[in-house]
């Protein structure tokens, strides 16, 4: 899942609308799930696959200083 901002902001599945599962290793998810649980997550509702889509609430785990999503040109 991704979010974006052509035509208003809204989630979207990745190209060709391909799921991925990556792998982690175990110091990974050993370290998000820390994270998660010291931190928790924020809950962003946004339309789904278009602007007028029907309305999606997902949970991020990373969000910019505003409690939104972070955007990729944004980051480093």
């Amino acid at each position: 899942m991704q979010i974006r901002y052509t035509d208003g902001p809204h989630f979207a599945l990745p190209k060709r609308g391909k799921i991925r599962t990556p792998d982690l290793m175990d110091t990974s998810t050993a370290a998000l799930a820390d994270r998660i649980e010291a931190y928790g997550t924020t809950a962003i509702t946004l339309p789904w696959d278009h602007r007028n889509g029907p309305r999606k609430t997902f949970h991020l785990v990373f969000t910019n200083t505003r409690g939104r999503a972070i955007r990729r040109d944004h980051f480093s």
